[in-house]
């Protein structure tokens, strides 16, 4: 089995895990965030890929934060693709580093997005993947529509990337 297909398995077990968690952070993100443009948030599961048939281990999720700083307030320029707030997904990595930073960084880890990355956080989550390992696959729940070229760089550097409503339930 490859490894594309464990994370898928791994996924479809958890599926309205990964689903529930997304919604939360829509909401909260659409409520907290200090862009004016859009609320979005992001974090990293650590998902326990051990393959075994009767494995029940649930993913932990944990590094999550919504788009946007208390400085956003007064800088964003609530234009699309350039409203120069800060990403979720950036300081989700930022986050996962530091506190990864004295110790093995894990595998197995899913990066889950409200919205599909851009293509600065396709390219700084594809470092990632580059560079340790560190990041298998992303999961989101609502396409990017009007720039979706950030899947086809996150796929261009081996990751997976699913839209949670097209993860297939495991049976």
């Amino acid at each position: 089995m490859s490894c594309q297909t464990d994370v898928r398995v791994y996924l479809g077990r958890h599926k309205k895990l990964f689903e529930n968690r997304l919604r939360y952070l829509k909401e909260l993100a659409e409520t907290e965030t200090h862009c004016r443009r859009k609320g979005t948030g992001s974090g990293i599961a650590n998902c326990f890929m051990d393959y075994k048939e009767d494995c029940d281990e649930y993913p932990i999720f944990g590094c999550e934060f919504i788009n946007g700083s208390e400085s956003s307030k007064k800088t964003c320029t609530n234009q699309v693709g350039s409203c120069g707030c800060i990403h979720a997904e950036f300081k989700t990595i930022h986050a996962f580093i530091i506190q990864n930073a004295e110790c093995i960084i894990n595998l197995d880890n899913v990066l889950y997005s409200v919205y599909s990355p851009c293509t600065s956080c396709a390219n700084l989550i594809s470092l990632c993947r580059i560079q340790d390992g560190s990041i298998d696959a992303v999961v989101h729940l609502i396409d990017t529509e009007h720039d979706m070229r950030g899947i086809d760089i996150l796929r261009a550097n081996g990751l997976l990337v699913m839209k949670v409503s097209d993860i297939q339930l495991d049976s």
